[in-house]
Formats: C-alpha cells, sequence, structure tokens
C-alpha cells in the first residue's frame, strides 16, 4: 500500500512538472522576460502555481494530481512571440484567456482540440492571424469563444454544431467572411452573438431564440425587422463594401429580438432559393459527409436501377423469343456437323492407327 501511495505521488508530480514545463515554454515564447508586466520565476518551474495568471486544481482522486487548469494572462498589453504548440499539453486546462494582449501574433495551434477540458477560449484584441483550426469543433465542453478584433480570417465551419454547450460566440472586428453555417441555429444554449465587422455573404441562417446579446452588422436601424426582410439596402448607403456584410434577401421570416436592430440584406429578393423551409439538420448531414442516411439513399437507388436494367432485359428477350428460338434451332445442326468434322480431323492426326511410317 505504501508503495502504490509512493507511486501515485511521484506521478501526481511528474504531471505537474510537465504542466509547468509548458508555462516556462508560453513565457520564453510569448516575451515574458522583456514585455510582461509580472514576472513568473521560470527557474523554479515545480512553483507555477503560484505564479501570475495561473490557477491549478486538484483533478482525481485516484491518486489527487494538481494540474493547471487556467491561465488569465488578460491586459499583458506588451506581450509578443506567438502561442507554442506545446500548450495542447495542458490537457486539463479549462480557460485560457489572452485578451488585451497587444503584440502577440502568429496561429492558434492546430491540435488545440486536444484541450478536451477547454470550456473558455478567449483570444483577442491583438495580431493573431490564419483561421479557425478544424480540431477546435471537437471541444464539446466549450462554453464560451472569443477572437474579436484579431486579425483571423477564414470562415466558421458547419461543424460548429458540434459545440453544443456553446454560450458565447464573439468574433466581431476581426477578417472573417463567407457563409454563416446553418447549424448555428442548432445552439440551443447560446445567449450572446456578436459578428460585426466581418465580410459575411450568402443567406443569414435562422438563429437560436435564446440569444439576448446580438451584433449582427456594424449598422444600426430603428425601422421595423419585418420592413427590411425583403427590402434590400440601397446601394448608396453608407459603409456598405466588400468588407462589410452583405445578405442575401429575404432574411429569416424571425429573429431574436435583440439581433434585428443590426440586421439588414443587399440583395433583391429570392424567395425560390431562400434556405428557411428546409431542415437545418438534413443541412448538417450534407456538410458532415456520407452518413448512414444518404448510404441508405444511394444504395436504394442503384438497386431500383439494376432491377429496371433487368426488366428491360427480360421484356426484350420476350419479345425477341421465336426468332431467338429459330436461331438457335437452326445453329445446333451447324454445331453438330462442325462437332464430328473436328472429331474426325482429330482422330486422323492424333490416332497412332493413322500414322504413316516412312
Amino acid at each position: 500500500m505504501a508503495l502504490a501511495l509512493l507511486m501515485g505521488g511521484a506521478h501526481a508530480q511528474k504531471q505537474l512538472v510537465r504542466d509547468c514545463k509548458i508555462l516556462v515554454d508560453m513565457y520564453n515564447e510569448m516575451g515574458g522576460r522583456e514585455h510582461w508586466p509580472s514576472r513568473w520565476d521560470v527557474s523554479n518551474p515545480t512553483s507555477c502555481c503560484e505564479w501570475d495568471g495561473v490557477n491549478c486544481e486538484v483533478k482525481g482522486t485516484k491518486p489527487p494530481i494538481m494540474r493547471v487548469d487556467s491561465i488569465n494572462l488578460q491586459g499583458f498589453d506588451h506581450m509578443t512571440g506567438t502561442i507554442p504548440a506545446s500548450i495542447v499539453g495542458l490537457s486539463k486546462l479549462r480557460k485560457l484567456r489572452l485578451k488585451w494582449t497587444g503584440g502577440l501574433s502568429g496561429t492558434i495551434p492546430e491540435d488545440i482540440g486536444k484541450l478536451t477540458d477547454l470550456q473558455e477560449l478567449k483570444i483577442g484584441r491583438n495580431k493573431v492571424s490564419g483561421t479557425i483550426p478544424f480540431s477546435l469543433y471537437s471541444l464539446h465542453h466549450l462554453e464560451e469563444l472569443y477572437f474579436k478584433q484579431s486579425r483571423m480570417s477564414g470562415s466558421l465551419s458547419q461543424a460548429i454544431t458540434a459545440l453544443t454547450q456553446l454560450e458565447k460566440l464573439e468574433i466581431a472586428e476581426a477578417n472573417f467572411g463567407g457563409t454563416l453555417p446553418a447549424g448555428i441555429g442548432r445552439l440551443s444554449r447560446l445567449s450572446t452573438l456578436t459578428l460585426e465587422d466581418n465580410a459575411w455573404r450568402g443567406w443569414m441562417p435562422v438563429l437560436p431564440d435564446g440569444i439576448v446579446h446580438c451584433e449582427l452588422t456594424d449598422k444600426s436601424f430603428s425601422s421595423p425587422y419585418s420592413a427590411r426582410i425583403s427590402t434590400p439596402l440601397p446601394k448608396g448607403y453608407q459603409g456598405w463594401g466588400e468588407r462589410n456584410a452583405n445578405f442575401n434577401c429575404p432574411l429569416p421570416p424571425s429573429m431574436p429580438t435583440a439581433c434585428q436592430r443590426t440586421i439588414f440584406c443587399v440583395t433583391e429578393p429570392q424567395p425560390t432559393h431562400a434556405p428557411y423551409d428546409e431542415d437545418p439538420e438534413e443541412d448538417v448531414e450534407g456538410a458532415a459527409g456520407p452518413t448512414s442516411t444518404g448510404f441508405g439513399s444511394g444504395l436504394g437507388a442503384g438497386l431500383a436501377l439494376m432491377l429496371a436494367v433487368c426488366l428491360t432485359c427480360c421484356m426484350v428477350a420476350f419479345a425477341l423469343r421465336k426468332k431467338l428460338l429459330m436461331l438457335f434451332i437452326a445453329a445446333k445442326p451447324m454445331m453438330s456437323s462442325d462437332s464430328v468434322t473436328s472429331e474426325t480431323k482429330a482422330g486422323s492426326s492424333d490416332d497412332p492407327k493413322h500414322i504413316e511410317v516412312p
């Protein structure tokens, strides 16, 4: 028993040391020595739970292990450098706050999805760029996502529907664009949505009813939402450009009250192409790739085609049955004659009794 406890304690200490080494990577690669207002004692890595902005919590019971639980470096205005890839090794991290971090640049690590316990990811008001790593959509415990006033670009994936716990999505004033995924409408816990100052295009999806704080564009209107659903904004309106949202008309028939003030459309109404009567769940299946339903439909279509071909062949054969029978009868004697001739030739050439001796 004593040996087991000793081994358990050693394992727990090893886990914490590993976490602390990752924090040392952050300190070195993000300009800690030169620019952070608070110095970390990186000469003593095992003391990382006492460093400014770092919080550790006990995880598990057999044995209990002290692990880094949250990192809050918000407001470190003079931070520089990039986020180290090793940060994804903080497997028990629940909160990462890197807002107001001035000169922080680079991209978000591609394997950010390995932080499976992450509930809060806030990286913004800095120079971080690149696109959203696809692995991020596997963070099933994520509640808050913040990329506001960053230099990030690209679009949101339909895979965002996997973030079922998401409550706040704040990605305003960046370089995002493209079409907003219909799957946003399935985020039933979403209460805050800020998307303004990005180059969104296409259809505005139906949004969850529970949204209470909302900024969809940088424009604000006093007219009723119903008056803007199918009425395009005049092209001369100040601020309508390539870097602003240009949504198709009509807009969704219903919109959360908090979002109605900042939404407009710019194209002539296209009612025959509006997606609002479609099932968003079907859209998710189509975007996610082959599904069991899609495979079943394709299999059924293939079997139906094979059956139709077989029936056609049978009908043709039935219609020509007399001609086929006559051809068969006519060909049978010829086949028999050819067989006899072949046997005769074979016998004359191979039978030893017919071999001529010189």
